[in-house]
């Protein structure tokens, strides 16, 4: 299940079939979207300072 979030892959795609690709799609978007903020979250805290950085964020010298 790492694998699945670490890609941003909804948990119940193995209960999905063809017919709800576009509901696969709307909760992908949005595990996506929740990623992206929080990276963005992450970044803005350690700007200005080397703590806190993500990983492989290049820190202020």
């Amino acid at each position: 299940m790492a694998n699945l979030s670490a890609n941003c892959i909804p948990e119940d795609v193995f209960d999905m079939d063809f017919t709800r690709y576009d509901e696969f799609l709307q909760k992908r978007r949005v595990l996506m979207a929740r990623k992206i903020r929080d990276y963005y979250m992450k970044v803005k805290a350690c700007c200005g300072s080397n703590e806190s950085c993500p990983d492989n964020y290049p820190a202020k010298e």
